[in-house]
């Protein structure tokens, strides 16, 4: 649960890992990537940032929007 991350006090947040903020933005489904769609090898997909990965499934999403194919 979000409880878990949060505390009030935002110098003992920081010194625990934690968020300091009631609110946030959250993705559902960030981690259901598929690498090898793009040619990316499972392990390396790992390392990534989850926001590379997000935006590299946008820009597939715009490419296709836009009619291009493979």
């Amino acid at each position: 649960t979000m409880e878990e991350f949060f505390h009030p006090d935002k110098q003992e947040a920081v010194a625990h890992g934690k968020s300091y903020s009631k609110w946030g933005g959250f993705i559902e489904g960030f981690a259901e990537f598929d690498p090898l769609f793009f040619n990316i090898a499972p392990r390396e997909a790992l390392s990534m940032d989850p926001q590379e990965r997000l935006f590299i499934e946008a820009c597939w999403e715009v490419m296709e929007d836009a009619g291009y194919t493979r």
